[in-house]
């Protein structure tokens, strides 16, 4: 067992080993689910570390592993794009048929599927490093996959195993940009009989990857109101920091989709010049809580500085509501090399001590906006078009398609 139960071993190690005898073989297949398997699963899908007990005892861990590394994407090759339009129009005229109301679609069936009845599993990838994973059902967060398609879920300890990104400091004492490589998947289960299919890769080859970014930059220029902006110069001359969300964001540059083969249900979505259909299952923003910098512990500092530098050149500090352009242009002369400032340095100080581990800066994810989606091709128009899948009233785009009809039709695909 301990043999078998460390890094170091993987699913090829014990195959060869379960050759040996058969003794081995029982223990290595049979015996040991909870002791290896458990420990390989955890490893290569941190995610599911996540999942309840109940779930997970509906298979074994050696059946959790072998569905997700055999579990496939629902998708065509797109030489086959002709015969896929052909089936998308031999649908559609199929529903008119059945319709009787002319040019309308048939009332659909709500479907089988419940979002109860699916959970995600995302794990994210940099290097060997695994920076982020989690796993929620149809109804997480925000509201529910019967409605809606987009779910806002809280992430905390309890779900996720993993969920720190490390921040870079610049010698100016604020957190830089950073965009990071990553690799990972998406996977979607159904719990009902077990049944995984793979619906996001994120790739990392020698040609391309996917980035992850960091956006830790936003200023005034975040607000695009008038009003925005004052309020938070208001709150800079008072000595008052303004809290702004952080974001990171995921661009996969594959875009690869799923779901291009035309069923019933999909054939009803967009419009009769559209060809081709498939779907996207996007990471659109994880908030990043990011402990204090530098530049924020040393606002006030730099508050007062500025008065007083406006004082000196005798210009009156109660009249200057609209002169972020002015201050901006001190707080960066000011914080130009502030590591090396001995009038700065204490800040830096500061905030290591606050919220540094080891001399390191870490942001903490705590906030996941997952989509889905459905992307429509107009070959005539050669455009590329989203179709969000909130509206699913009769008279819509969508014809009464709702995310769990497409996620119903994904698991069907062989």
């Amino acid at each position: 067992l301990c043999l078998a139960r460390n890094n170091f071993i993987g699913v090829k190690e014990l195959g060869a080993l379960a050759c040996v005898s058969r003794m081995l073989q029982q223990f290595i297949c049979v015996d040991s689910d909870e002791d290896i398997w458990s420990n390989l699963l955890r490893q290569k899908w941190p995610s599911t570390a996540t999942i309840s007990e109940n779930v997970m005892n509906t298979m074994s861990r050696r059946m959790w592993y072998e569905r997700l590394q055999t579990a496939l994407s629902p998708y065509f090759d797109y030489k086959f794009e002709e015969r896929l339009s052909d089936m998308r129009d031999e649908f559609r005229q199929e529903l008119h048929m059945m319709s009787e109301e002319f040019g309308k679609f048939p009332p659909i069936s709500a479907p089988n599927l419940s979002p109860s009845d699916v959970i995600f599993l995302i794990d994210l990838w940099l290097d060997s490093e695994c920076i982020f994973s989690t796993s929620f059902d149809g109804n997480e967060g925000n509201g529910s996959l019967s409605n809606k398609s987009c779910l806002v879920v809280p992430i905390s300890a309890d779900n996720a195993s993993a969920r720190s990104i490390e921040l870079k400091l610049s010698a100016r004492g604020h957190f830089e940009r950073r965009g990071y490589n990553i690799s990972g998947k998406i996977h979607a289960v159904r719990l009902t009989d077990g049944k995984i299919i793979c619906v996001k890769k994120l790739a990392k080859t020698s040609g391309a990857s996917s980035y992850f970014g960091i956006d830790v930059g936003k200023d005034v220029n975040f607000f695009s109101d008038i009003a925005g902006r004052k309020q938070y110069i208001d709150n800079m001359l008072s000595g008052k920091q303004t809290e702004i969300e952080y974001h990171g964001y995921i661009s996969s540059v594959d875009n690869n989709g799923i779901g291009n083969i035309p069923t019933m249900a999909s054939a009803r979505v967009g419009s009769d010049d559209d060809r081709t259909l498939e779907f996207a299952f996007d990471i659109d923003a994880l908030n990043i809580v990011i402990p204090q910098s530098p530049y924020v512990f040393g606002h006030a500092y730099t508050v007062s500085k500025y008065k007083d530098y406006l004082h000196r050149n005798s210009h009156s500090g109660n009249n200057i509501s609209h002169s972020h352009g002015k201050f901006s242009k001190f707080r960066k002369n000011l914080w130009r090399d502030a590591a090396t400032n001995p009038e700065l340095s204490i800040f830096f100080k500061q905030a290591e001590e606050a919220g540094s581990t080891n001399g390191k800066y870490y942001g903490i994810i705590s906030e996941l906006h997952f989509h889905i989606y459905a992307v429509l091709w107009n070959p005539e128009l050669s455009t590329r078009r989203s179709v969000y899948l909130d509206d699913a009233s009769d008279d819509s785009e969508l014809a009464g398609v709702t995310v769990m009809h497409l996620l119903e039709d994904l698991f069907e695909y062989e």
